[in-house]
């Protein structure tokens, strides 16, 4: 047992070898929306005044801060997430046309048809048939 020693690497896998599941490359992640962003700057603060506090009603606190803040402060929150959107419409177009994702796209429609080429060949070599019932059939 002293001799062992972990492998250094996985060998990458194919989707055949992977159960069929072909998963895209990571995309550029969503800007928060004002809401969230407002959260997430008050979190720390309304935990801090409400120690006893469950998540949830937490959350319900916050949720009327959000309600009770004034429309020129929702602004400032909004103006952010407009500007991190148009980056992220950026990203995504970028994202898009990577090579990465155009092969992701590919294995993708060739799976696709290879699935649907093995649902017409099941069907073909003899699917379920069902037959009409004979007037010998008797209902008890």
């Amino acid at each position: 047992m002293s001799q062992f020693r972990p492998p250094t690497g996985t060998p990458a896998r194919s989707a055949v070898e992977n159960g069929g599941n072909i998963k895209p490359p990571k995309a550029p992640e969503k800007p928060l929306v004002p809401y969230m962003r407002f959260s997430r700057k008050m979190w720390a603060k309304v935990r801090a005044d409400n120690p006893e506090s469950q998540l949830w009603d937490i959350g319900k606190v916050i949720g009327q801060m959000w309600r009770d803040t004034p429309d020129n402060e929702k602004q400032v929150y909004q103006l952010e997430y407009e500007n991190e959107k148009v980056e992220y419409d950026k990203a995504m177009k970028q994202y898009q046309n990577s090579p990465a994702y155009q092969q992701y796209l590919q294995a993708r429609n060739r799976q696709k048809q290879t699935e649907k080429m093995s649902r017409n060949r099941t069907m073909d070599a003899g699917g379920v048939v069902i037959q009409p019932v004979g007037s010998n059939f008797k209902i008890v």
